[in-house]
């Protein structure tokens, strides 16, 4: 292990963008180490369980954590300089330390040294990477979604409540493959004639998008080749006035020829 890590390092003395309270809770295990099963949950709200058990975690620590993630493997620079941002080097430096030694003694094994990089321990699962698994799969044709999983896309919002430059990028970045996925699985479901399921999928990536046009396309092809005429007729109808009145124009041709085309 990198020595620095083994410096302690008052908590008082490092100053840094989080103000509030980075101290170390730990968890009912009370300990973890090798061979410790980690699940880090970081749709919705933030969780860290070691081998089941909360592994509650300071709000500076929960930051590093995330970012390994995410992100994968990164220099202990690159990381001082995102998670510190308005922080003179040096001093974004000592703050990495500080969190380092911290994971370290509550956590130990859950956050590896790799020469100048540091890493998570390959023994984390996070909901995200099956999420990203699912998207990967969906938008690549080899997985059409069940219901169940087309909800899950929907539901899938990324650290709720954390509002940090680097985080925004990462929501929108995981909202945008969301609702192409949504959008690659409903046109798949549509061509294959699953078109109750094709319009649910629809409906999901136009709920996470409501200007976005092509969703509501798929939703309208659906209906009419449903043979529901009329309800396609007013899908498109309804969508043309939501247009006009957020962005004052009207949709493109592709949409509003769609009546008189059919699916």
């Amino acid at each position: 292990m990198d020595k620095s890590f083994e410096t302690k390092t008052s908590p008082q003395t490092i100053a840094g963008p989080f103000s509030t309270d980075d101290r170390v809770r730990r968890g009912p295990s009370g300990s973890s180490g090798p061979g410790t099963r980690w699940e880090l949950n970081l749709l919705g709200c933030w969780m860290l369980t070691a081998d089941g058990q909360p592994a509650l975690t300071g709000v500076r620590q929960q930051r590093l954590i995330t970012t390994l993630a995410i992100g994968g493997d990164r220099s202990r620079s690159a990381l001082a300089s995102l998670l510190w941002p308005q922080t003179r080097s040096a001093l974004a430096l000592a703050n990495l330390r500080a969190a380092v030694f911290r994971v370290g003694g509550d956590q130990p094994g859950l956050v590896e040294s790799h020469g100048t990089m540091l890493g998570l321990s390959a023994s984390v699962e996070t909901d995200l990477a099956r999420v990203r698994g699912l998207i990967h799969e969906v938008k690549q044709g080899v997985r059409v979604p069940t219901s169940r999983e087309i909800d899950a896309l929907l539901r899938a919002d990324l650290l709720l409540g954390w509002y940090e430059d680097w985080v925004l990028f990462e929501q929108d970045r995981l909202l945008q493959d969301r609702v192409a996925a949504l959008e690659c699985a409903a046109e798949h479901c549509l061509k294959i004639g699953d078109l109750d399921r094709a319009i649910v999928a629809a409906e999901g990536a136009a709920a996470l998008e409501p200007l976005r046009e092509a969703p509501h396309r798929t939703i309208v092809r659906a209906h009419l080749a449903a043979g529901r005429r009329q309800e396609a007729a007013r899908r498109a109808r309804h969508f043309e006035a939501t247009i006009r009145a957020q962005l004052g124009t009207a949709p493109g041709p592709r949409f509003t020829n769609l009546l008189n085309a059919g699916p």
